[in-house]
């Protein structure tokens, strides 16, 4: 099989994390964005970036959850853990 990219449909874009976060841990917190030009994060950032996972299906591997529902899940696995 050699080397796959693992991934899932969609993507979630960090405003979204960190709406998500808030919404979690300090519902009503103002969230400050300082970022570069045109919503990168600095300059050179790569503000968007995908995963092809079709080389991993192909062997037969499929996503179980979206990427909205992982950050959900790191979420609370943080709040489990702290």
């Amino acid at each position: 099989m050699g080397c796959s990219t693992l991934g899932t449909r969609g993507r979630t874009s960090v405003r979204e994390i960190a709406e998500m976060t808030v919404e979690r841990f300090s519902p009503g917190a103002r969230i400050n964005y300082v970022g570069g030009p045109g919503g990168a994060g600095w300059v050179g950032d790569v503000k968007y970036a995908g995963l092809d996972i079709t080389k991993a299906q192909r062997n037969g591997w499929e996503y179980m959850i979206d990427s909205n529902e992982a950050v959900r899940k790191a979420i609370e696995d943080a709040v489990a853990n702290t």
